[in-house]
């Protein structure tokens, strides 16, 4: 898919853009059947046609699939519309820590503003986020898996302050 949002891919409405990276869009989408919102990664058209991003995309697919863990978010479905191969994930509202980290610090703000989490905020809110985050992490592991890109772009922090990891 290239040029403006589609407003379809496969049985989902797309609703907007959330994001872009090095191999593909994120577009928040809704499941026309189930009615259900999601985030949806295609793969740009430049890389839709190689086997390997498409091995890529499998693997994160099967991966994600076989980690069931709140701070993780799950895979729903792997499909291809119109030739592009993409990934239904559970929608995560919030932002990402690497946003976090820099409205912080363009407010001057330290230590990195989190919402407050279980009565707690501040330096309490950000420990207690690491910690969920290595816990999240620690489950992967337990299954054999190891991220190999964890940084604060793939940490999604929801809007009551709790991690969740992104693309496996």
């Amino acid at each position: 898919f290239t040029g403006a949002a589609p407003q379809r891919i496969g049985p989902y409405r797309v609703l907007s853009v959330l994001g872009t990276g090095g191999m593909g869009l994120v577009y928040l989408a809704e499941h026309e059947e189930l009615g259900r919102r999601v985030a949806l990664k295609v793969i740009h058209s430049v890389f839709a046609q190689t086997p390997k991003a498409r091995a890529r995309l499998q693997r994160e697919a099967t991966i994600a699939s076989r980690l069931d863990h709140s701070g993780i978010c799950p895979v729903y479905e792997v499909g291809e519309a119109d030739g592009a191969p993409f990934l239904a994930m559970r929608f995560v509202p919030g932002t990402t820590l690497a946003r976090a980290i820099a409205d912080s610090l363009a407010r001057e703000q330290r230590p990195v503003a989190l919402p407050a989490r279980d009565g707690n905020s501040g330096i309490a809110a950000l420990l207690r986020f690491g910690e969920d985050a290595a816990l999240a992490l620690h489950t992967a592991h337990e299954a054999g898996l190891v991220h190999r890109d964890v940084k604060p772009g793939n940490l999604m922090v929801t809007p009551d302050g709790a991690p969740v990891l992104l693309d496996f």
